[in-house]
C-alpha cells in the first residue's frame, strides 16, 4: 500500500503572491491604480482566509510503450506525460488547495463587485501556484533531479486521470477536494500535479 502523506502550510506570508502572474490571469499587461487597490484589498484579505494543504504520494512508475505510463494506481495514456517522466522511476503526485474560504470570498464579491471578484480569482490563482512552487520544492529538496510538475490538461494528459490521483490520494477526506461530474475541482483553487524523480 502507497503511503499518503499530508502538508500543512503554516505561514501564508511565507507564500510571496507574484503580482505580474496574477495581472497575467487578468489578462491585463498593465494595471490601472483601481486594480492595484483592488489587487492590495484582496491579496491582504487572502492571506487572513486561505489554508493551504498537500496532500502526497510516491509512486513506482512503469512505461508500457511510447504513450502509456503505469502507476502504482492508474494506468494512463498520455505521449506528453510519458516525454515529461523520460529516464523516471518514481514520481510524487500531489494534489493542492487553499480552502474553500477562498471560493465563499469570490462567490460574495461576485454579489456585489464583481471587478474585486475578478481579482480575487486571479490573485487566487497566483497564490495556488505559489503554494504549489513550496510543495515542489519540499518534496524534491532531497532529490538530485526531478521533472517539472505535469498536471491534468496540460498536453494530451486527459483531466479524467484526476479521478484516479484524487482517489489515490484520498484527497475529499485529507484535504477536502471534491471532483464533479465535469470533472471541476472543489475548491476551485485546486491543482493536481506529477513529479518525476530521476
Amino acid at each position: 500500500m502507497t503511503e499518503i502523506r499530508t502538508m500543512y502550510m503554516v505561514n501564508n506570508l511565507d507564500l510571496k503572491i507574484n503580482r505580474k502572474e496574477a495581472m497575467r490571469y487578468l489578462r491585463i499587461a498593465k494595471s490601472d491604480s483601481i486594480t492595484d487597490v483592488l489587487a492590495n484589498e484582496c491579496i491582504k484579505e487572502i492571506y487572513q482566509i486561505a489554508s493551504p494543504k498537500a496532500v502526497y504520494l510516491e509512486s513506482e512508475i512503469e512505461f508500457l510503450d511510447d504513450d502509456m505510463v503505469k502507476f502504482d494506481f492508474m494506468t494512463v495514456k498520455s505521449h506528453s506525460l510519458t516525454v515529461n517522466l523520460k529516464r523516471c522511476k518514481r514520481a510524487i503526485v500531489f494534489s493542492a488547495t487553499l480552502g474553500i474560504e477562498v471560493d465563499r470570498a469570490i462567490e460574495k464579491y461576485s454579489k456585489i463587485l464583481q471587478s474585486k471578484a475578478a481579482v480575487y480569482h486571479a490573485v487566487g490563482s497566483a497564490l495556488i501556484e505559489a503554494f504549489c512552487n513550496y510543495v515542489d520544492d519540499a518534496l524534491t529538496e532531497n532529490v538530485r533531479k526531478s521533472t517539472r510538475r505535469f498536471s491534468p490538461g496540460y498536453g494530451d494528459l486527459p483531466l479524467e486521470c484526476q479521478r484516479d490521483i484524487l482517489k489515490a490520494l484520498d484527497a475529499e477526506r485529507k484535504i477536502g477536494i471534491i471532483l464533479s461530474d465535469s470533472l471541476l475541482m472543489s475548491p476551485s483553487k485546486s491543482v493536481t500535479a506529477i513529479i518525476g524523480i530521476k
